[in-house]
């Protein structure tokens, strides 16, 4: 009988213990900060998308998530992150992940508009097709998982008059890409170490239990 009730109690134990055992959230992955920002941004390039290196370029699009539209460039021999748009020596240097410094800025007006002009003279870029993002806040191509973002695509030729062979114009509609990403909700885990040292006694005898939560 004294065997059977200090069973019992140690079941009673065990079931408390578990009950009041605090979870924490498993730990966000690097690059995750931040939280989902919603809306639209687009851009479109003035003319048919096709430049001679030294043009002046106009953007224009919208952005319904943000108050600044932060620009950066891709293309030939530039980083893979992005470059930065507004420096006349892109290939060296690479926008920052949620640095603002480091794109270049737009503001945002009442009807949600946005107006950015690119003059390319002494740009040291080469001929070929680049590519232009917009996104709601200072997050660089390896991190557009959480905030809405456009694109277009131009073509850069040489000025009239050099040797090299410009390359093929781009034709049709170059979509605009635009997203609300969602967050997947990360499993809880419980918060490792031991539990509480548990003195039962009935009828005589005592139990103690650790419990070492996993």
């Amino acid at each position: 009988m004294t065997k059977r009730l200090t069973l019992a109690l140690v079941a009673v134990a065990l079931a408390v213990l578990m009950a009041v055992t605090p979870v924490s959230a498993a730990p966000a992955l690097p690059g995750d900060e931040g939280p989902v920002i919603p809306g639209v941004v687009t851009i479109v390039a003035a003319g048919n998308q096709s430049y001679f290196l030294g043009d002046e370029i106009q953007f224009s699009g919208t952005n319904t998530a943000t108050d600044l539209t932060y620009l950066f460039l891709t293309g030939p021999n530039l980083p893979e992150q992005g470059s930065q748009i507004q420096n006349p020596d892109p290939a060296h240097w690479a926008v920052e992940y949620n640095n603002p410094s480091t794109f270049q800025q737009a503001g945002v007006k009442r009807d949600h508009t946005w107006y950015w002009k690119w003059d390319t003279t002494n740009y040291g870029l080469a001929e070929g097709v680049y590519t232009i993002y917009v996104v709601a806040r200072p997050d660089d191509k390896n991190h557009l998982e959480k905030a809405p973002y456009g694109t277009v695509s131009i073509i850069f030729k040489k000025p009239l008059g050099s040797a090299t062979t410009s390359p093929p114009a781009i034709t049709g509609t170059v979509p605009v890409t635009t997203k609300t990403p969602s967050v997947p909700v990360a499993a809880p885990t419980r918060s490792p170490g031991f539990g509480v040292l548990i003195a039962l006694t009935g009828l005589g005898a005592v139990a103690f239990i650790v419990i070492r939560r996993h």
